[in-house]
């Protein structure tokens, strides 16, 4: 009878199952598609005459999809769901223009997909303006594999911008750390669009 070698190291049934794909890649897809699309649209249709100008200065061009796109000077393209006016009442003192900043968020926050997208959108719109953004959670988490990231590590060369979750929506400033405080999606929206805004000098 014909003897059956047995291999030293089997393949265990864990080792042969597929891997699954982290949730911080299928997220970024996702909203990669969304974003990509909106600009698409807006270079596919002319890009139009601008339909809001704000300050007599910045023009935005507003799309089928009630999104609104600013051209800056250097033609890169920038996508907002607000006009400046409607943030005008969100106040940020710090600068938000250095060649680095720590751009943190809470792991366990109410609204974790919102947080997540405009985490996303930040970094997209961050390395237009040549803005290096360094990615980190605030607290230790099984979710994510990121540095723990938080205020104690702002420095005036590299601020901290941190999303969190609330039950007030507000702009915390304390030593170079930017806390983004939002009550509901819409509010961390608005948030993420006002640090934007600032980053472009289009609000004070």
């Amino acid at each position: 009878m014909k003897k059956v070698k047995y291999s030293k190291n089997p393949v265990t049934r864990s080792e042969t199952r597929k891997k699954r794909i982290p949730k911080e890649v299928i997220w970024t897809l996702f909203i990669a598609i969304i974003m990509v699309s909106s600009i698409i649209g807006f270079l596919y249709s002319g890009g139009g005459g601008a339909d809001y100008t704000y300050n007599d200065k910045f023009k935005f061009t507003r799309t089928d999809n009630n999104l609104f796109i600013y051209k800056n000077p250097d033609n890169n393209l920038f996508t907002f769901r607000y006009l400046p006016y409607e943030l005008e009442n969100l106040n940020i003192s710090a600068n938000i223009q250095p060649p680095m900043v720590y751009l943190t968020f809470d792991p366990e926050a109410d609204d974790i997909e919102t947080v997540e997208l405009m985490r996303f959108e930040l970094l997209e719109d961050f390395s237009k303006l040549n803005i290096f953004a360094k990615q980190g959670i605030t607290k230790n988490s099984t979710s994510y594999t990121m540095e723990v990231v938080d205020c104690n590590m702002a420095t005036q060369s590299i601020p901290v911008i941190k999303f969190t979750t609330s039950n007030e929506t507000k702009i915390i400033e304390n030593n170079n750390c930017i806390n983004l405080q939002g009550e509901s999606k819409i509010d961390i929206i608005r948030l993420k669009e006002r640090i934007l805004y600032k980053a472009l000098d289009i609000l004070e």
